[in-house]
């Protein structure tokens, strides 16, 4: 019997688009504490949930809404090829879209609002009466590969689909090896983690023009 997927999980920063436009609102919006004591976040001498919070310190007074708008107007010039065209295809055939991130609300609600997505899953930020975000975070982020299982488990729970026939798309290996579905990794980010994959089921997709016949070949061979 085929094995169907129901749902498409994917990841943000790296998956969808260039990294680079990550780094250019970012340093639109955090500026001078975010190009600065960032540095050292990128040379990896800080655990994750260390550069999470600084990078929320950062944006300390931003107004949430004029940092979404700025997302919903330059984000689509950043795109992997395929990207748009893959999503409406996987849309017209019944799939679910989840988008799953580590960044930040205002940048996670303009990419999943200017792309169709059905739910989307990120870091919640605190604000001020006016609007304003205080630089402190809602959410405790402690590990990168636990905070997007505990997003994948949460958006299983609200949709009643189990992660048996969800398939995850993205630059991590964070759900290899995992219960989901399919395991897709596309752009791995950490070249290192390719030992963490060795032995394990997953596909690795080259093309993101290629998703929805790797999702088909899937669910007709299984």
């Amino acid at each position: 019997m085929a094995k169907d997927i129901k749902a498409v999980v994917f990841d943000m920063d790296g998956t969808l688009y260039d990294l680079d436009f990550t780094v250019q609102v970012m340093s639109e919006f955090g500026k001078e504490m975010y190009l600065g004591e960032g540095k050292k976040f990128k040379a990896k001498e800080a655990l994750f949930s260390q550069y999470i919070e600084l990078a929320a310190r950062s944006l300390k007074g931003t107004d949430q809404k004029e940092m979404e708008d700025y997302v919903s107007s330059n984000f689509k010039k950043y795109l992997f090829p395929g990207v748009e065209s893959s999503l409406r295809e996987l849309k017209e055939s019944g799939k679910i879209l989840c988008l799953t991130t580590s960044n930040f609300y205002p940048f996670a609600r303009a990419i999943a609002l200017g792309l169709g997505f059905d739910y989307f899953y990120s870091i919640n930020l605190e604000l001020d009466e006016k609007g304003k975000l205080t630089g402190r975070m809602l959410d405790n982020i402690r590990d990168y590969d636990e905070s997007r299982r505990e997003q994948i488990a949460s958006f299983s729970h609200h949709s009643g689909i189990i992660c048996e026939n969800i398939a995850y798309v993205g630059d991590d290996a964070a759900t290899v090896g995992w219960q989901i579905g399919l395991p897709i990794v596309y752009r791995l980010y950490y070249p290192d983690a390719m030992k963490f994959l060795e032995g394990k089921f997953y596909v690795e997709m080259k093309d993101f023009s290629d998703l929805p016949s790797i999702i088909k070949r899937f669910e007709n061979t299984n």
